[in-house]
């Protein structure tokens, strides 16, 4: 870890002896900085550092979030309840409103995550020429929910679409399914599952959709599209098993259980 920043550099009216923050060296994800600036201000720092003379500050709680590879040592009396800090929980995925997902820029090429309204979002895309602005839909299938590492907290798989803004089936361009786990805040992207069957470009685009999440394993289904399929249709089915390596989800192997009609 580096050196420890004092909050005073930051607020102001902190006294250093009321709250030390840490940041691990490979902290680089926004849900590490806003846990940060939450945190902060949930525990009251500036209250406690105003409220309680520096010498009655002689307990340390220390607060470990792993999920956010941050440490926080936070000063306070011996009255003061770590668990009693609102919005340090982690989120429940069975709660979470899909509709106003997150989601990263790597689905749809985007210059940043996109937060969904109402289930989906316009946004400038770089990754074909031809459409600058692409629409970007979730929830065209269910949610997929199980608990992916073992830590009794469910995860959650939602299928994205990435399309022009034609408006039909022709249009669309990209699928992909983002796994998500609770954060502190709300849910953190786990992965982003691509079809790994690509099929004919002449074709429309492979379709991908989340079938189970268990221990260490998430599968998914893609829909290949073959010369006699409509738009609506694919007849071309695969099974891909993507496993969870450390915080890494990875693509195993594919099996075909129906090719496309010729």
């Amino acid at each position: 870890m580096p050196e420890a920043v004092c909050l005073t550099g930051a607020m102001r009216d902190v006294d250093p002896g009321c709250a030390i923050i840490r940041v691990d060296l490979d902290v680089k994800d926004d849900e590490a900085r806003f846990t940060v600036r939450r945190i902060l201000w949930t525990l009251k720092a500036v209250e406690l550092a105003r409220s309680h003379d520096r010498s009655t500050m002689s307990e340390m709680v220390r607060l470990r979030l792993t999920t956010a590879g941050i440490a926080v040592a936070v000063a306070a009396t011996s009255a003061f309840s770590v668990s009693a800090a609102a919005g340090l929980s982690r989120t429940d995925l069975h709660r979470v409103n899909w509709r106003r997902a997150l989601v990263p820029a790597s689905v749809c090429g985007t210059h940043r995550s996109v937060r969904m309204r109402n289930g989906y979002a316009v946004a400038v895309s770089g990754r074909w020429p031809a459409y600058p602005r692409v629409f970007i839909g979730v929830g065209a299938g269910a949610v997929v929910y199980g608990d992916l590492n073992g830590d009794g907290h469910d995860e959650a798989a939602l299928q994205v679409d990435c399309a022009n803004l034609g408006g039909t089936a022709g249009g669309q361009l990209a699928f992909a399914v983002t796994v998500y786990r609770p954060g502190v805040t709300e849910p953190v992207v786990v992965g982003v599952l691509t079809p790994q069957l690509r099929g004919d470009p002449h074709y429309h685009v492979p379709l991908v959709e989340a079938r189970t999440i268990t221990r260490g394993r998430v599968t998914v289904s893609e829909w290949i599209y073959g010369p006699r399929d409509g738009d609506c249709c694919a007849s071309g089915l695969a099974r891909t098993v993507w496993h969870l390596h450390g915080r890494r989800l990875v693509a195993g192997t594919t099996a075909v259980l129906r090719e496309p009609r010729r």
